[in-house]
C-alpha cells in the first residue's frame, strides 16, 4: 500500500468490510481455515498472489477470497532472468577467453579460428575444447 494516504487506506478497509459483509450475509459462506496462500495464474503470465487471505466456501464449489493482491509478472522475471545469465556468460567468456584460445593454439597447434569456434561448441569449456582438438588431430 506504497504511496497511499491513511484516509485511502481507511476508504478501501471500509469497502472491503462492506462487500465483505453484504457477501456472507447473501449464501450460506462458510470460513475455510488452514490457507496460507491463493495464486491465479493469468492467460498473460502474470501470476496473482493472496498471502494470509481470509477465504469462504459455498457448496464446495464457490470460493471468496480477501486479502491484499499482489502482481506477479513470471514472464518479465524469466526475461530478464536470462538476460542476466547471458551477460553473465558473455562477460566470463570475454574475461578468459583471450588467455584461454592462446594456450588452446600452443596446446593444439589449431589456428585460432578454429580454436574460437571449438571452445564456443563447447560452451568455453578449456578441456574438452582441447580434447575435442586433438581427436580432430588423429
Amino acid at each position: 500500500m506504497g504511496d497511499e494516504t491513511i484516509d485511502e487506506v481507511h476508504f478501501v478497509q471500509e469497502n472491503e468490510n462492506l462487500a465483505k459483509d453484504i457477501i456472507l450475509k447473501s449464501g450460506n459462506y462458510k470460513a475455510v481455515s488452514g490457507i496460507t496462500r491463493v495464486t491465479m495464474k493469468r492467460a498473460d503470465n502474470k501470476v496473482l498472489i493472496i498471502e494470509n487471505p481470509e477465504v469462504y466456501c459455498k457448496n464446495r464449489t464457490s470460493y471468496v477470497v480477501f486479502g491484499e493482491v499482489v502482481v506477479d509478472n513470471f514472464s518479465q522475471k524469466l526475461a530478464l532472468a536470462q538476460e542476466q545469465a547471458r551477460q553473465t556468460s558473455t562477460d566470463t567468456y570475454l574475461e578468459n577467453s583471450e588467455e584461454d584460445i592462446e594456450m588452446i593454439v600452443e596446446e593444439t597447434g589449431f589456428p585460432e579460428d578454429e580454436v574460437i569456434k571449438a571452445l564456443d561448441e563447447h560452451g568455453g569449456d578449456v578441456v574438452m575444447t582441447i580434447f575435442a582438438l586433438h581427436s580432430r588431430n588423429r
